[in-house]
Parts: C-alpha cells; structure tokens; sequence
C-alpha cells in the first residue's frame, strides 16, 4: 500500500501538425522540461502514479497531432517506467475537430440542443443521444480522433459517458478517485463568436462527483468553472466534494485554497508568444495522515535563460507550496478553523509575475496610474476570476442593488457600470490584488 503518490500535471500543450519539425521553435522547451523532469522530479517525488493532462493536448483534434503527443508523452513515462494506462486526459476545445460541425449540420444542431437546455434538462437530453437505435450519436464526432488516442489510456468519452474514474488506495481508510470530465462537448467555432464575452461550456450535474465515505476526489477538467453555463450551482457543488480540483484553458497559472478544496488552474506547456509567455507545469504529491490531506504542489517554470525551475515565489524556501485540508470536518464546523495551510488566505498564484521583483511591480503600476487604464486590461483580469470572486471585487465598489447577479459575465455590462460611476481605478486596483 502507498504512503505518498505523485503525478506530473500539464495542460494546453497544443501539438499541431508543424511540432516536432526542423522549425518548431517549441522544441527546445519541450526538451527543457523532460531534463527537468529526468533530473529533478525523479529525484524529489515519491512513487510517481501518472501524467495528469487537463485538455487542449492537440491543436486541432486531428490524427497527427496525437501521434506527436504520443511520442512526447511516452518520453515522460519511461523516466518512471509508466505504462500508457497511467496517462490520465481529458478533451479540451483544441481536441475538438471544429471542421465537424461546420460540415454537418446534424452535429451542429445536436450541440446547439445540449447548449440551449435547462441545467435540469441536459441530462435527460443526452440519454436520448445515447440510447439512439437508428443512428450513431452526433455529438461523438468531434471527439473521434481524441477517443482514438485516449483510448489506449483508458481516459475516452467513446460511449458518450460523461466522465471516467480510476482509484488508487492511499490507505486503509481512503481512495484517491481520479475522475475526468469531458467539459467540450458543444465546442465549436462558436466558441469564437464574441470577442469580448467568452462562451460557456456545459457542464451536467452528474459530471459532479458524488458523495461517498473513503473517496477523495481529483477532478481534472480542460473548462474552469468561470466557463460554465450554470456554474454558479455546480461550482458549489464541485467545492464541497472535490478535494482537488485540476483546470487548464486559461494559460494563466492559479493556485486557490480554502478550508474545503484546493484548486490550480494550470498554466500552459505551449501558451501564446506574447509579453507574458512563461511555459509551466506542475509536480503534484497526495498523501493522507489520520484524517489530514497532505498535497504538495510543485510549480515550475521556464525562467529567462530557458531552463524550467521552481517558482521562488510562491514556493519562499522550499520547492513546492505545501496545503493540509482536514478529510473529517463536522458539518457543523464545516467553516470553522480546522482549515491548515502555510498561509490563512486564498492563496492565489499567477506565474505571469514571477520574473518581476516587489519593486518591479511597484513600478509598473505607477506607470499604469500615468496613462488611461484600457477596457481590455480590465476585461482580461475580471474574466480570468471565478463567479465568487467577480461578485465580490463588485461588492466592494459597487452597491449591491447595482450588481445584477445574472450579468457577472457580461463584460459589457460591467464595464459600462464601472464606467458609469468612475470606478476604473479602484475596480483595477481591486482585481490587481487577485495578481
């Protein structure tokens, strides 16, 4: 029986049908971090179960790009001497094959149905795809080159199941639960409809792990809860049962912690080339003493001579951020101070800071002060919060009869609001203590 496991965590690597070629200037950071891995990880962690991979593994959904993901992923397994079954995925919008329902209206109408249903409905929708006799379900298409490649991991969405576990004993008492969820199934080139006003992905409820004595529960899911259609049920619903929660697509690294629930939205192998462009993973380590989660998060990072190390700062002297969660809260202390962590607040991690001194920052937002704050600084940092959040940086500027609950998503509607009461500096201010 184990005492302390441990996983290697990526997210958004999009592999295209260019990675790997004489040209890919990705390479270099690829092979970065399978030395980091080789020589450090192999070194620090404790009996390494697996690859976590929160979606966005292609580019496109296509044949090519997995065959190139197999390969990278493969390289990664054999410093563990790991098996194709211990790589754990699930689908992001980019394991789409998007040309599927620009093609065939039968799949874009079926996504479109699923979109426009009631939270309460969807499932019962889906059931009917499911047990459809006469025709093949529509909506496994998009997905068909993805479940051809997770299949071997025993991690596909092939049956049109909604999510897949795998258990792995920490002990006598209790069972880390791996469960994935497939948080792309209408995704489509509607995704990119609005520039400002990110369309939301739907989320059923029995995707939500349930209760049970003994399980602790890791979700990996490509879509943060900000992403979702109804997220402000299933959110709830997700905080109160999952111990650790695992989300990609923002490319923004986020470590949030309270006294139920850790969650690390990850940061991107491959992100975008821009100003802010720090490639980054994780190490994870899970054990259980008495009634106490032990989870140790191991952030990593390319820094500027391209060789991936730990985030000094959230890490402070040790290599990884250390969180203990209490497995036996009574319900009626269910938000009382069993809560232990190394420090008492959401912590919360943006590694786009982190080649930046105190001081560095200091600076820059006096420069930002000297010239007028833009609508897209603002939108981007709101939209990367949660709904809990987002409602709570409004609630400290706003009244509350001003806030209409129904419209937290809605940047046009929050800009015109802060406009509207001159409170785009305190509004940045607010968000910027989010980074």
């Amino acid at each position: 029986m184990c005492n302390e496991i441990s996983f290697i965590h990526v997210s958004d690597i999009h592999f295209n049908r260019y990675s790997g070629d004489d040209f890919d200037d990705n390479d270099d950071l690829r092979n970065e971090m399978i030395r980091d891995i080789e020589k450090n990880a192999k070194k620090e962690l404790r009996n390494v179960k697996g690859i976590l991979v929160c979606g966005d593994i292609a580019f496109s959904g296509q044949e090519a790009e997995y065959d190139i993901a197999e390969k990278f992923l493969k390289n990664i397994l054999n410093i563990f001497d790991l098996s194709e079954k211990d790589i754990y995925c699930v689908p992001g919008n980019h394991d789409i094959d998007q040309n599927v329902p620009k093609q065939s209206i039968s799949v874009y109408n079926a996504q479109k149905l699923i979109e426009d249903q009631k939270i309460d409905d969807v499932d019962l929708v889906l059931r009917k795809f499911k047990n459809d006799k006469l025709i093949e379900n529509p909506l496994l298409y998009p997905i068909k080159e993805y479940n051809k490649f997770s299949n071997k991991l025993s991690s596909s969405f092939d049956k049109m199941q909604l999510y897949w576990q795998s258990e792995i004993k920490l002990n006598s008492k209790y069972n880390l639960i791996i469960h994935g969820i497939n948080s792309a199934i209408i995704s489509n080139s509607d995704d990119h409809k609005y520039k400002t006003k990110e369309r939301k992905m739907v989320i059923t409820q029995t995707q939500i792990p349930q209760n049970k004595d003994g399980n602790i529960y890791m979700v990996l899911c490509h879509h943060p809860p900000e992403c979702w259609k109804d997220n402000d049920i299933l959110e709830k619903l997700m905080h109160e049962r999952v111990k650790i929660q695992l989300y990609g697509h923002k490319h923004l690294q986020k470590i949030e912690v309270d006294e139920k629930s850790l969650k690390i939205s990850s940061g991107a192998i491959h992100p975008e080339r821009d100003d802010n462009w720090i490639p980054c993973y994780n190490w994870i380590s899970i054990k259980v003493e008495k009634d106490k989660l032990i989870i140790k998060v191991y952030p990593r990072i390319l820094n500027d001579v391209r060789v991936f190390t730990c985030d000094k700062k959230v890490c402070e002297s040790n290599i990884y951020k250390l969180v203990t969660l209490d497995l036996d809260l009574d319900e009626d202390d269910s938000l009382g101070s069993n809560f232990e962590s190394e420090e008492k607040d959401i912590n919360i991690l943006n590694t786009h800071d982190n080649e930046y001194s105190e001081q560095d920052l200091v600076d820059s937002e006096k420069e930002i002060r000297k010239t007028n704050i833009t609508d897209k600084e603002i939108v981007y940092k709101y939209l990367c919060l949660n709904n809990i959040n987002k409602e709570a940086t409004l609630k400290r500027c706003l009244h509350s009869d001003e806030i209409d609950k129904n419209k937290l998503d809605d940047v046009d509607y929050i800009l015109q609001i802060i406009k509207k009461n001159s409170l785009e500096d305190e509004f940045l201010n607010i968000l910027n203590e989010y980074y």
